[in-house]
């Protein structure tokens, strides 16, 4: 079994999904919160099914879909 997205576990979940949906760069998101460039890269690819951040601008009814599918702030306090 894998270890768990370092970035899902992460208590800024939801600010640092809507800033890579938004179209935020990897390095912008990573020094801002601290994060390693990897994880975020990973995060976006495997769990936000993202491969580029263009292909989130470029698809903004999938951008809904992803907000939608957010976990709430109150779900991941309770994590």
């Amino acid at each position: 079994m894998g270890r768990r997205c370092q970035i899902c576990s992460n208590t800024s979940i939801n600010i640092i999904n809507r800033a890579l949906l938004g179209g935020a760069t990897l390095s912008e998101i990573a020094r801002r919160y601290g994060l390693a460039l990897g994880s975020l890269h990973r995060h976006r690819s495997k769990c936000l099914g993202l491969p580029t951040s263009r292909a989130v601008t470029a698809a903004p009814s999938r951008l809904a879909a992803i907000e939608a599918a957010l976990p709430t702030r109150e779900e991941v306090a309770g994590a």
